[in-house]
């Protein structure tokens, strides 16, 4: 506990909270991402999904509930692969 906290900072009940309520967000968007696929074939291919779920392995968790909300909203705009791609990766750096 003592290495977390050095190289974290505090472990506090209100942030555990925090942390947890913020990775169930990011669970719960990347579940509808994936159930709304069928809908959109050609936007949003598995491969692309693997790489949005990679992403978030080394992005800012804050930044990247963000931009998962943004792909939400664009999805069902009449929007081609390409852009819907861009929206989400050339946001995420």
């Amino acid at each position: 506990m003592k290495f977390l906290e050095s190289n974290v900072g505090g472990i506090t009940p209100h942030n555990l909270k925090a942390s947890i309520q913020l990775f169930n967000e990011i669970r719960r968007k990347l579940q509808e991402i994936y159930n709304d696929r069928p809908k959109w074939p050609t936007r949003i291919s598995g491969s692309d999904f693997a790489r949005m779920i990679r992403a978030g392995y080394l992005m800012d968790r804050q930044r990247y509930l963000q931009l998962l909300d943004d792909l939400l909203k664009a999805l069902p705009e009449k929007k081609g692969r390409a852009e819907i791609l861009f929206l989400f990766f050339s946001r995420g750096t």
